[in-house]
């Protein structure tokens, strides 16, 4: 342990920080979101879409880049407009 700690022998007890070694400090990310709706009295809608773009940590994969993209389309027609009750006599 005192090897370790004085560092008298760095080839038999070495002291690597392994995180410094193969992460970067800081990795950059960007998110965009789009989000559109709409419609008339008989049909409405909604779109969204997302992008998640992150870039790799990792010192040895520089060029690596992870982009995520969501799309999700609600429409909706509803079956009855209107129910109009009338009595019978």
């Amino acid at each position: 342990m005192e090897a370790f700690r004085t560092h008298s022998n760095p080839l038999l007890y070495p002291d690597t920080d392994w995180m410094k070694v193969l992460f970067e400090s800081t990795s950059p990310q960007t998110q965009a979101n789009l989000n559109i709706s709409g419609g008339t009295d008989r049909v409405r809608y909604f779109v969204s879409m997302g992008m998640l773009d992150q870039k790799v940590s990792l010192k040895i994969m520089t060029h690596v880049m992870m982009v995520t993209l969501i799309i999700t389309a609600i429409i909706i027609v509803p079956i009855w407009t209107s129910i109009s009750l009338k009595p019978l006599c």
